[in-house]
């Protein structure tokens, strides 16, 4: 995951993610329109297997007139990632 967030964007170090009590990456991803519009994204891990994990997924973007629904789309390409390393969805 941290693999993924440093070839689309930038991953955020401890101090500028703030605490949690999970597992956690956050970094930035671009989308919208020519991925101009900087997204917020957050992965925690809550629960890990040997085989197989649970994970909640964050975003949040600023928009202005016209939504373009960056966060639902960051969520999504976090989410395809994480489906070619053979991960499913719930």
């Amino acid at each position: 995951m941290a693999t993924f967030l440093a070839s689309t964007g930038w991953r955020a170090g401890e101090d500028e993610a703030g605490p949690s009590e999970f597992a956690s990456l956050t970094g930035v991803l671009g989308a919208g329109f020519f991925n101009m519009n900087p997204e917020a994204v957050q992965v925690e891990v809550l629960i890990a297997t040997d085989i197989a994990c649970t994970v909640r997924i964050q975003a949040a973007a600023k928009e202005g007139l016209i939504r373009q629904r960056t966060a639902e789309k960051a969520v999504q390409r976090v989410i395809d990632y994480l489906q070619t390393l053979g991960a499913q969805p719930p």
